[in-house]
């Protein structure tokens, strides 16, 4: 395909990009929104990014296989060394209410970053850890009722007071391959690998652990708190579960008579979505869940599902490959993380801008002579020797004949 270029084909787009450029309402991959690519040339010290987090100051870190960064809109900088966060490659990121920012290291335990970002308190069992606990592997991290709470694989869950970081007790769980872990207002939850869903619960602001709270078919991916209901990204085809936040927790009561293992399926929604293989994390986006996949984007909004898919060999689009990370900042920006394929920015009130491709289903020529608005939301666009063509609001592209063109105007 051939990008409309030049003068006529800037102009084109600058004057009446949010209805030439249907990208909000093509999902076949060839008008996917227009997307800032970063890679190792623009400075990430990895194209493999593993986490994404955004600080309350309104930096972006990003987490690689070989380090983590800040992205300040212009330039990736390193953690200051004298922050002496141990290991290099990390694969976790959470900020809490105070603005530290925690670290889950590979192999190398987990870390809390100072708000001011120059000293680390650190979490596991090497001798350089500030506090030892059981294992290394802590692969997720929440926060809820003033405590952190660090999920340690094949162990159990960790409590931390929020305040001074002093660890206070360790929860064993009988399904302890814990790997992602989310909280709402009151309740934070813990998904292992195996399909198990734990809950810590706070009463009179004292947590009560609830094991096996849940139980899906595995694998379970990833866990996020959206809207008021828990999301819950599943792996092997199975694409996503939605539970309404109110029924689970009424069901920890025991207010709900139900199967021991499963919740009123009326309130347990399947988002079964076709070509996807596994729900890697789920974000919001205004009013809309965002489903990142291994086939690419999936946004869910009003009860509209829109897919968005990389085209290959663009620097401008999605990235290539499985996406690992999502994370939306305060200007409703959606931050994605892939794995191999770097970092990529969709900037959300620009997503309808970007090219009106020439090619089939696009425009026949790329040579632009004039376009002009009509009050119906149709674009009308002149072509030197490829006659007119309609842009419609929904993406659709129709072409007046040349000899149709001629007969009007005699």
């Amino acid at each position: 395909m051939m990008h409309i270029q030049g003068f006529w084909g800037l102009l084109f787009c600058l004057l009446f990009g949010a209805g030439l450029c249907p990208n909000a309402n093509c999902d076949d991959g060839r008008f996917g929104p227009r997307m800032q690519r970063y890679t190792t040339s623009n400075g990430l010290p990895s194209n493999t990014v593993t986490s994404l987090a955004l600080d309350q100051k309104h930096y972006l870190w990003i987490a690689t296989e070989r380090g983590v960064v800040r992205f300040d809109g212009v330039k990736f900088a390193p953690i200051e060394p004298a922050a002496d966060v141990p290991g290099v490659g990390a694969e976790t990121l959470f900020v809490d209410q105070a603005n530290r920012l925690w670290i889950g290291l590979t192999n190398s335990g987990m870390c809390a970053l100072s708000a001011d970002r120059t000293r680390s308190t650190c979490f596991g069992s090497g001798r350089e850890a500030t506090h030892r606990i059981a294992s290394n592997d802590v692969f997720a991290v929440t926060e809820v009722g003033g405590r952190i709470w660090l999920a340690v694989f094949d162990v159990g869950l960790v409590e931390v007071d929020a305040r001074t970081l002093d660890v206070i007790k360790t929860y064993p769980l009988k399904n302890a391959d814990v790997v992602a872990a989310t909280a709402s207002q009151s309740a934070a939850y813990f998904a292992s690998f195996g399909g198990s869903v734990s809950s810590i619960e706070l009463r009179d602001g004292k947590p009560y652990l609830h094991q096996d709270a849940l139980n899906l078919d595995p694998p379970v991916i990833s866990l996020n708190v959206l809207d008021n209901h828990l999301w819950v990204g599943l792996g092997g085809a199975q694409g996503a579960i939605k539970i309404d936040l109110a029924d689970l927790a009424c069901r920890l009561c025991g207010q709900i008579q139900s199967r021991a293992t499963a919740l009123d399926e009326r309130r347990q929604t399947p988002i079964a979505l076709a070509d996807v293989q596994s729900v890697m994390v789920v974000a919001a986006q205004k009013d809309a869940a965002v489903l990142a996949t291994e086939h690419g984007l999936v946004k869910l909004e009003a009860g509209h599902t829109r897919r968005i898919h990389a085209t290959p060999g663009s620097e401008n689009t999605l990235p290539e490959g499985q996406l690992t990370s999502l994370a939306t900042d305060f200007e409703d920006g959606l931050w994605i993380g892939s794995a191999g394929a770097g970092l990529a920015h969709w900037n959300a009130k620009n997503a309808a801008r970007g090219w009106l491709e020439r090619g089939e289903g696009g425009l026949p020529g790329s040579r632009v002579n004039g376009a002009s608005a009509a009050s119906n939301g149709v674009i009308w666009v002149s072509l030197y020797d490829s006659g007119i063509v309609g842009v419609y609001p929904d993406g659709t592209v129709e072409r007046l004949p040349l000899d149709a063109v001629s007969a009007s105007a005699a």
